[in-house]
């Protein structure tokens, strides 16, 4: 990917859109994708992502060791 170029440009756009919650039908409205497949290939895994699944996991593993919910907001 160059630096400056719309493919960067629109990439970008993607995926701070996403990191900001944004639903990916949306997104390939915005920017202008006719197909969802080439829409998803501009969005990356975020942190913010990364980090809901880690609280899905942890959830997962409270909840088989018998932890309650509510514990994990603590």
């Amino acid at each position: 990917m160059r630096l400056g170029s719309v493919h960067a440009l629109r990439h970008s756009f993607a995926t701070h859109l996403l990191a900001e919650g944004t639903n990916k039908s949306m997104i390939q409205k915005l920017t202008g994708q006719n197909d969802i497949k080439t829409t998803l290939r501009y969005t990356h895994v975020t942190q913010k992502t990364l980090n809901q699944l880690e609280s899905l996991i942890e959830k997962i593993i409270h909840k088989k060791a018998g932890i309650p919910s509510h514990s994990l907001l603590q």
